[in-house]
């Protein structure tokens, strides 16, 4: 296909989508799914995580079809939006590892200390009722990615469902805990500890 019979179809996708016209994403999804997979794997060197920066992808550019010019390279947004989420995604992996890093540190050397001892303890607590108090199905789905680092693709063949039920079940799920720790004293204090200078 030449380039400009290309610039001709992306305009018309534009065009479509412009209108709300769901099957232009479709057709969409279905040309450039591939290749924007390879260039987020890429990056981010998870399957899943490549999988979740696609589909993140194709939905920001459905909520920003409306603001899509034809003047500039289709092609070069589309990627653009896959290199954006790909290198947040890395930025928030480093953020992680930096904050359960300093966790493992303060947690060794806190130890000994029976009070925090004590903080440890029933942070843990709170977290197990946490997930005691999911619905039973969500709760198997979230101690087989926690307990058993098992990958979404990994408990969708275990449990006989789809790998997006379990994708937008542990999100749930990791919603309602934070949510519960919030609220929580102990949760507040102990990050607040670690937090500290």
């Amino acid at each position: 296909m030449s380039s400009a019979n290309h610039t001709e179809i992306d305009k018309k996708w534009i065009y479509l989508l412009k209108k709300g016209e769901r099957n232009a994403l479709t057709e969409v999804f279905n040309h450039y799914h591939s290749r924007l997979y390879a260039f987020a794997f890429s990056f981010v060197k998870s399957k899943d995580l490549a999988d979740e920066i696609v589909q993140d992808t194709f939905l920001k550019i459905w909520q920003r079809r409306d603001s899509i010019s034809t003047d500039y390279s289709f092609s070069s947004f589309i990627f653009r939006i896959v290199k954006n989420l790909a290198i947040d995604s890395l930025r928030k992996a480093v953020r992680e590892e930096a904050f359960k890093s300093e966790l493992a540190t303060k947690i060794l050397t806190f130890h000994t200390e029976p009070e925090e001892e004590l903080l440890y303890t029933e942070l843990s607590e709170t977290i197990s009722a946490c997930i005691d108090q999911l619905p039973e199905q969500r709760q198997k789905i979230f101690r087989l990615s926690r307990e058993e680092n098992l990958s979404h693709e990994e408990i969708s063949i275990r449990l006989g469902i789809s790998k997006n039920t379990v994708k937008v079940s542990i999100f749930k799920s990791l919603k309602e805990i934070k949510s519960q720790l919030a609220k929580s004293g102990i949760y507040l204090i102990v990050i607040s500890m670690f937090l500290k200078g």
